[in-house]
């Protein structure tokens, strides 16, 4: 009955309580809640950011998604940081049939990222994220190219959020957690 489920309530509840009273001991402060400092920072941080170019078409999409994942528009204030991105992609065939042909593959993409402070031109933060998106080789050439192309959207969209996160955990005053290094 009523009494059973509020039980169950209790039980389930209590340790979602203290997980709450704890987080909020310790100072524990959501990056992206509005209003709040560490929000204000981020977003001010991000605003004056730019991203530079990055070089072939995947460096191109993955300059694109990284300047809408941050919210860069297009503005005649000078930027205080500039995001520069060096790209590396490999695919390698994966699955073999016992004719030794390939049917799947693993595109990976590399990128080592560098923030630099454009006032003192110095390097403030670097990330290297990596990922790897698979896809199938088919006969129809078509086909594989078009599996190709949409692994390495994803593959690019991965990049950019995981970029995205490190200079959000940066810019939000959580240095610690920005520069730890590599990340897959």
């Amino acid at each position: 009955m009523w009494w059973s489920r509020l039980r169950r309530l209790g039980a389930t509840g209590a340790p979602a309580l203290v997980a709450v009273l704890v987080l909020g001991a310790c100072g524990f402060q959501p990056m992206h809640a509005p209003g709040t400092p560490a929000s204000q920072k981020l977003a001010a941080g991000l605003a004056d950011t730019e991203v530079g170019l990055i070089a072939d078409r995947p460096g191109q999409m993955l300059r694109e998604e990284l300047r809408h994942q941050l919210g860069i528009t297009r503005s005649e204030a000078p930027a205080r940081y500039r995001v520069d991105v060096v790209l590396n992609e490999t695919v390698s065939e994966v699955a073999l049939q016992r004719t030794g042909l390939a049917t799947r593959a693993d595109l990976a993409l590399t990128a080592d990222m560098t923030l630099t402070d454009l006032a003192t031109g110095s390097s403030v933060l670097r990330h290297r994220a990596s990922t790897i998106s698979s896809f199938n080789l088919a006969e129809a050439r078509f086909s594989t190219l078009a599996a190709e192309e949409g692994a390495r959207r994803r593959a690019i969209l991965r990049l950019a959020h995981d970029i995205r996160l490190r200079l959000s955990a940066f810019f939000s005053g959580r240095e610690a957690v920005a520069s730890d290094g590599h990340t897959g």
